[in-house]
């Protein structure tokens, strides 16, 4: 290689064209970049990336560079697919010299070079949309390479096999699932709604319809793929019966607003009946929560006063004259160091000087002194067999109903009756969750946080009441993780100045029935709850499983008097269970 006297580089012809079983041949190949000099460009340099390179590989040969990160191996690629031109050299690839980018040639770059605009597929066929011969014919068979696509996903993802032209190419929705989708965007338009992005969604509610989807996926496939067919086919939508399709529609937009799925454990499902595993905290007799009554003991104003027992249980203590006839109250005639286990009576309080009390609390044995037998506790894993049933809910839908709808009120009835049915048997699976919760808070001895009027009583003592259920919880071992309350009693509770909406992620924020927060924990409210009550929980104090996902069965023909009548019959059905195996997770506050 000669440098002439203008700079130019002049290379010499090759010595020999390779043979026919040489696929690549690569000849004294140089790339040099010039390196700036000073202020004025004078010193320049050349930096040697890439310097008389030599080799040969033959067919059926595989050969791997190994080198440090700058030494030129990129580079180098670069010039074997006729990216990049040398600075001096020859490169044969098949017998004939790269003066240009190749289409034989495939290069798979170190970065991500993807266009963000276009979708996964998009980027993958990209190639076909530009480099002939297959840009001519790449409309012609843009449907061949979306099957082949769409049908290397579906495998992967263990879903049914492709049924035409990938539709998840605009959508990312595999083709079988088009009718639930085309449905479901109908549904939109009409409320003037948004489509929900489950897959990105944090809230429990819709983690769980994304988790109750896939189930309905696998559970129904075949029947979604022929409606996908019969989907496909139609000329018109009066020609359809797309009952699996219509019911996916619904669940999705209808499970993410169960408020009670936000609150308690929902879950799947995999046997029937069900084991529901859960953990439990107990002490053995005398370890927690040991009862004390009688105890005497003599008020000294301003002093305090030691009882038998250490580490009482707040809210436990009773005070009363020796005669059991008076109730002091704590704060104003009495204080309590809980964890000392002592009391000191209050000279501005309505107790005397040395008078005689008796005294009843509960505490936990886990401080009593020196050379003290240590009492036991125990967590124990147990189950609770959960039965299996199924709910069900019919509807009946005129003929009349069917074509003046959609004829002069421009929509389906046959689809508003269903996804309000849908939706009614899923406010009361709803409702039933939060009646079971407040059922388990109430058999629980000594489990109220107090009684508020709301009628008379300020907010604050509500939210005290709030901070008294959430405490006996926390004693039990369990951390609450919500409070639940009726629409109405959330209201009430938003006067309150320290109620506020900010401080919680997203899965909090964006959750069905969230209110707010008080004493550090998200308010879910809900128009299926009680009035009478408020309720602090952990979340598994209820307990509920589907087995089968929501299925609409139907059309049926109906009959009145053996005679047929022009109307439809439809009914949904849903194979679930629920309970609560640990009714400590939960206490309660009554509002009379």
């Amino acid at each position: 290689m000669l440098a002439g006297s203008s700079g130019a580089t002049i290379m010499p012809e090759p010595t020999a064209n390779p043979g026919d079983d040489v696929i690549l041949s690569v000849e004294d190949l140089a790339v040099h970049f010039p390196l700036g000099g000073g202020l004025l460009g004078s010193g320049r340099r050349l930096l040697r990336a890439v310097d008389g390179i030599d080799l040969e590989l033959k067919r059926g040969e595989c050969l791997g560079l190994v080198g440090e990160s700058g030494c030129g191996k990129s580079t180098l690629m670069k010039l074997i697919s006729g990216l990049k031109p040398p600075s001096g050299g020859y490169v044969y690839v098949d017998g004939r010299q790269v003066g240009g980018p190749l289409k034989i040639v495939g290069m798979a770059f170190q970065n991500a070079n993807l266009l963000p605009w276009r979708t996964t597929v998009d980027n993958v066929l990209l190639p076909l949309e530009i480099v002939e011969p297959y840009r001519s014919n790449f409309k012609a068979k843009r449907k061949e390479y979306d099957a082949i696509m769409a049908g290397s996903v579906l495998n992967e993802r263990g879903k049914v096999q492709v049924l035409g032209p990938v539709f998840e190419r605009e959508t990312g929705v595999p083709a079988y699932l088009r009718p639930s989708y085309e449905l479901t965007e109908s549904v939109l338009r009409a409320n003037n709604q948004k489509r929900r992005k489950l897959d990105e969604a944090e809230d429990p509610a819709s983690i769980f319809a994304r988790r109750y989807l896939e189930m309905y996926e696998k559970q129904y496939a075949s029947q979604l793929k022929a409606e996908a067919r019969q989907f496909e086919e139609a000329e018109q939508t009066s020609d359809m019966n797309l009952p699996y399709s219509v019911m996916r529609t619904i669940v999705e937009q209808v499970w993410p607003e169960v408020i009670a799925a936000n609150v308690y454990d929902i879950g799947i499902a995999t046997q029937s009946p069900e084991r529901l595993y859960f953990e439990s905290f107990a002490g053995e007799s005398g370890t927690l929560a040991v009862a004390v009554t009688n105890e005497t003991v003599t008020g000294d104003h301003g002093n305090w006063v030691t009882l038998a027992n250490k580490r009482l249980n707040p809210g436990s203590v009773v005070l009363t004259n020796s005669g059991g006839t008076t109730t002091y109250v704590e704060g104003t005639d009495y204080v309590i160091d809980y964890g000392a286990g002592k009391v000191m009576t209050l000279a501005a309080g309505s107790t005397t000087d040395g008078q005689s009390l008796l005294i009843d609390y509960t505490y936990d044995a886990v401080r009593k002194g020196e050379m003290a037998a240590i009492e036991r506790a125990k967590n124990t894993l147990t189950y609770k067999t959960l039965e299996i049933a199924a709910d069900r809910l019919a509807t009946e839908i005129s003929r009349e109903a069917v074509v003046f709808s959609r004829s002069q009120l421009g929509y389906d009835a046959v689809g508003r009756t269903l996804s309000n049915l849908v939706r009614q048997l899923s406010k009361k699976i709803d409702q039933d969750m939060h009646y079971l919760a407040v059922a388990a808070a109430l058999q629980q001895a000594s489990n109220s946080g107090g009684t508020w009027t709301a009628a008379s009583d300020d907010v604050a003592l509500f939210v005290k009441y709030l901070g008294i259920a959430k405490t006996k919880v926390y004693n039990r071992y369990y951390s609450p993780t919500a409070v639940v309350m009726s629409q109405t009693n959330a209201d009430r509770l938003s006067n309150w100045d320290g109620f506020k909406r900010d401080g919680f992620a997203n899965a909090v924020l964006t959750a069905a029935g969230f209110a707010g927060s008080v004493k550090g924990l998200p308010i879910f409210a809900t128009p299926t709850f009680p009035d009478t009550y408020a309720l602090v929980v952990n979340r598994e104090v209820v307990m509920h499983r589907v087995f089968q996902a929501m299925q609409l069965r139907g059309p049926f023909a109906s009959y009145s008097s053996n005679k047929l009548v022009a109307s439809e019959q439809y009914y949904v059905e849903e194979f679930n269970g629920t309970d609560a195996p640990v009714v400590e997770k939960a206490s309660y506050i009554k509002i009379a």
